[in-house]
């Protein structure tokens, strides 16, 4: 009799067989799936639109690169070609969000890209090392030299960073690192060093619950912490030139966007990591603006406040824009009917903005420069042929990587 070899299938339960067909129609949905979005990728790569800014990342995206063969036999062309089509990708924004959710509600991640939230839903960055200002001390030790030969006061307004505040009331838990705080008193020790006046902000805004003094989702303070750091430089500047006027609070109308904002901190951490929206409140005085802003020092026709910004509709939009319009080299703030005749000059970065419409009212010509933007002004050069008055540094204390911009300014 022959020997017949049975099938695998012959062998099996009906049972078995059922199953297996079952798993090869799930193998073949999932391949189906697969070659289903490689294909949707594959033609929205190919007739989509790229696009060049990510709202809600708030970055720029990777262009496609223009191919050469020395580029690609180097490799950059490879690199850059990845960049370009990780940052393309179909639906990008979905999938930030959906790592960000995963990230926080599967892995319980506490930081997100470096931010950590607060139980209240307040978003920081905790520097994981003392920051070194080494660099600031050559620069600014000549810088306060001149100042002292040419008899201008100078002074450093210091506003902490968000994460230094935090810090310093011990709102971060123990086991996430923070040398915020520390990096501080290092900064004002170097100030101290060349012999820079540090006008501690901290002194007065640490009466203040967090959530009054910077935005929830972005990094820096609000118009209510600033005044609070207003009042306390006008303090400072009224012991030199008494006839300065602190402006009280019932001068100014507060006005609120009803566009939520979602700040820098928001867009870097993801928003499921975000609780809640900010929306940017303003002021004005209830009179109008007595300022007007001249920009490279010529063109006197705007105000300290952005009103193009106040139209926008976005949430992923940067609305701290709304103060001053944004950065930029060198402008004046001058008063339209002087009460004063001071002349201060203001070193700063975008901290300094919101301060700048408040500090407009009290004094009567304000030049700023902000010198990583700077170019081929000498900062020393103009304070002494402009015969300025004083001089005011305006940071908080995330600013290290500022040592050669201030190198090449002074």
């Amino acid at each position: 009799m022959p020997n017949l070899k049975l099938s695998d299938d012959r062998g099996r339960s009906p049972k078995a067989r059922k199953g297996q067909k079952s798993s090869t129609v799930i193998n073949l949905l999932i391949m189906m799936i697969f070659l289903g979005t490689l294909l949707l990728g594959l033609a929205v790569y190919t007739l989509g639109d790229d696009r060049e800014i990510s709202h809600v990342e708030g970055r720029e995206l990777a262009q496609k690169p223009d191919f050469s063969f020395t580029s690609l036999f180097e490799g950059d062309y490879t690199e850059q070609f990845e960049t370009y089509t990780n940052d393309q990708v179909f639906q990008r924004d979905r999938w930030v969000y959906i790592n960000g959710f995963v990230r926080k509600n599967g892995l319980l991640q506490p930081l997100s890209n470096g931010i950590y939230g607060l139980p209240s839903g307040m978003l920081l960055e905790p520097a994981e090392k003392v920051q070194n200002f080494d660099g600031f001390k050559e620069p600014f030790g000549q810088f306060s030299n001149d100042m002292k030969q040419a008899q201008v006061p100078v002074w450093f307004a210091s506003a902490p960073s968000k994460a230094s505040f935090a810090d310093a009331q011990g709102l971060i838990p123990s086991h996430i690192p923070s040398y915020n705080d520390e990096s501080r008193k290092v900064m004002h020790g170097v100030l101290d060093e060349v012999g820079i006046e540090v006008i501690d902000l901290y002194d007065s805004l640490k009466e203040n619950d967090i959530e009054d003094v910077y935005f929830k989702t972005d990094h820096h303070w609000s118009i209510n912490g600033a005044y609070v750091g207003y009042e306390q430089i006008m303090s400072t500047l009224q012991q030199e030139f008494p006839e300065l006027e602190t402006l009280p609070k019932e001068h100014w109308e507060s006005k609120s966007m009803t566009t939520p904002y979602y700040g820098t901190y928001a867009r870097k951490a993801s928003l499921p990591y975000v609780k809640s929206a900010d929306y940017l409140e303003y002021w004005e005085p209830t009179e109008g603006f007595n300022s007007q802003v001249c920009m490279s020092f010529e063109s006197c026709n705007r105000e300290v406040i952005d009103r193009n910004e106040l139209k926008k509709t976005d949430p992923f939009e940067d609305y701290y824009g709304v103060f001053m319009g944004g950065n930029y080299s060198h402008l004046k703030i001058e008063q339209k009917s002087k009460t004063n005749d001071r002349h201060i000059v203001v070193l700063k970065d975008s901290y300094a903005n919101p301060l700048l419409g408040l500090l407009a009212e009290s004094v009567g010509e304000i030049t700023v420069f902000d010198v990583r933007y700077t170019k081929d002004i000498d900062i020393s050069e103009y304070i002494v042929e402009e015969d300025v008055d004083g001089v005011m540094f305006m940071h908080n204390d995330v600013i290290s990587g500022l040592a050669e911009d201030y190198s090449n300014s002074f």
